[in-house]
């Protein structure tokens, strides 16, 4: 029998710059085993993380553990600072911090030069460290955002020797459903807990929407009969109420005043006006079920990126041969070209060139450059000054647009946009909104996912999926290149020779 090791019963806790909570009365138990952690932006996964390993701590209900001694470790997404017990894992002797060590490919000088270190080295180290600690509970935030292929392969294979109770925030969908035996689907509203990985979680969560929707579509239905029902009363009740009034009646009819006067002794005006209100009552009742029943799911999918097949042949072409960037490195390019109709996935490990080969792609084009999305991977100081300044140049007509790509993504865009500083997953969701206006004939993005929750990239494989025009993706998450690339490029790096390779 699997062990309970963690359980929020009716949990809530509010910042206090918030004006309602962030986690709000939520109830759920955490078994042995990884737990995925899903959501949108801002819906409280980092704070559910802390409040699990008592960093925080709620204000009303109850955190359950079923030891009141067991270990909690957080993992957040930043690498900046030299883990804690670094110098004990890397100093002790025995065989699980070495086997830990070659597992993950921990250089035994990577403690000395830890500002030199790549994201994912550190992030390798970090992770090492946590399991060798082997807490009861491991929280991990992110764990293999911006790594490559091949090192998101080694920390999912290493996460999965771990025994206790762990959950990972993730969008990592291959990491997830590797992992993960439940799901934690979080909502403002809702947070369900479903079995299996994210693809198992997200066809559960499909199937209960489909039922919440039939079941608000026969209470409409329903609900309709009762109203044309209750009209028809309506309309009886107001004649029989006029056959029973005198008004229409000359002041010397007495044979006909007594009739109307024998009618209201029977009492069949009450009993119509009764039978009338009952079933207003018995209307409005399941008028509101209907509204209750009705599965609202937050409006974050299914908008159209407006695009267009541009007119002509191709935008580039490349003879096979060596290209030099700037910065000295070289890259071997067979003889290709990307045509209108390309939708081009570009792989490779950190470090293959994967991102100067698109800035240099986007550079040689010849087509408009305001027929052209280009997101890069990192997006300087300067460039979010000149987003804000665009922004704020928008027409009335040309805001609304954007503020429904930021809102159809999972952001509330007036308060993205009000923000001195948006989050770099928020400022993609502007570059996308900004390159909606131009109906684009080709969109290149570097990295897309990195910064985005799940629901939002979703979302925007919904979008890309629809979009008439050509794309260029780098990124690791090949589920997301799978669902809207047709073609894939990868770059193979060994020694110090570059190679594109056409797959």
């Amino acid at each position: 029998m699997t062990n309970i090791n963690l359980c929020f019963s009716n949990v809530t806790f509010s910042y206090s710059t918030s004006q309602s909570p962030i986690i709000n009365n939520l109830s759920v138990t955490f078994q042995n085993g990884w737990t995925g952690i899903i959501g949108a932006n801002g819906i409280g996964k980092t704070t559910l993380a802390k409040l699990a390993c008592s960093i925080l701590f709620p204000d009303k209900g109850t955190i359950l553990k079923t030891k009141h001694d067991l270990y909690s470790l957080y993992c957040e997404q930043e690498t900046e600072i030299l883990p804690h017990y670094s110098h004990d894992f890397f100093n002790s002797s025995d065989n699980y911090s070495g086997r830990l060590r070659s597992i993950l490919q921990i250089k035994e000088d990577w403690i000395h030069r830890w500002e030199s270190l790549s994201y994912g080295e550190r992030k390798k180290m970090q992770i090492a460290i946590a399991l060798w600690k082997n807490p009861d509970i491991l929280v991990l935030d992110e764990p293999t955002n911006h790594l490559d292929k091949n090192t998101s392969k080694i920390i999912t294979e290493s996460l999965d020797t771990y025994k206790g109770t762990g959950l990972i925030i993730s969008h990592n969908r291959q990491l997830l459903d590797k992992l993960c035996n439940y799901c934690l689907f979080m909502d403002v509203k809702n947070s369900v807990l479903r079995k299996g990985g994210i693809s198992e979680g997200l066809k559960q969560q499909a199937m209960e929407e489909k039922n919440k929707i039939r079941e608000y579509n026969d209470l409409r239905e329903y609900y309709l009969r009762l109203e044309k029902s209750t009209a028809k009363l309506k309309h009886n009740l107001s004649t029989k109420q006029k056959s029973l009034s005198k008004k229409h009646l000359d002041k010397n009819d007495y044979d006909g005043k007594a009739k109307v006067d024998a009618a209201r002794l029977t009492g069949k005006d009450k009993t119509a006006a009764r039978k009338y209100k009952n079933i207003l009552s018995r209307t409005e009742k399941i008028k509101s079920e209907a509204e209750k029943s009705y599965y609202k799911k937050r409006i974050i999918e299914g908008f159209t990126l407006p695009g267009e097949k541009a007119q002509c042949n191709y935008f580039i072409a490349f003879d096979e041969g060596i290209i030099e960037f700037k910065n000295g490195i070289k890259m071997y390019i067979p003889g290709l070209s990307i045509t209108p109709e390309d939708r081009i996935g570009i792989t490779g490990d950190n470090g293959t060139g994967k991102s100067i080969l698109i800035r240099y792609i986007y550079n040689s084009l010849t087509i408009p450059s305001e027929k052209v999305i280009y997101i890069s991977q990192e997006i300087e100081e300067n460039d979010i000054l000149k987003i804000k300044e665009d922004v704020a140049g928008l027409n009335r007509r040309d805001l609304g647009k954007l503020l429904t790509v930021i809102y159809r993504l999972g952001s509330e865009p007036e308060r993205i946009l009000k923000t001195e500083r948006p989050s770099p997953g928020e400022i993609r969701k502007i570059l996308l909104g900004l390159g909606l206006l131009k109906s684009p004939v080709l969109i290149i993005m570097d990295e897309p996912t990195n910064h985005m929750d799940l629901p939002s990239i979703l979302c925007l494989e919904n979008a890309l999926t629809e979009y008439k025009g050509a794309l260029l993706m780098v990124s690791h998450d090949h589920y997301f290149l799978d669902k809207i690339t047709n073609k894939r490029w990868e770059i193979i790096y060994k020694g110090k020779e570059r190679k594109l390779q056409i797959m």
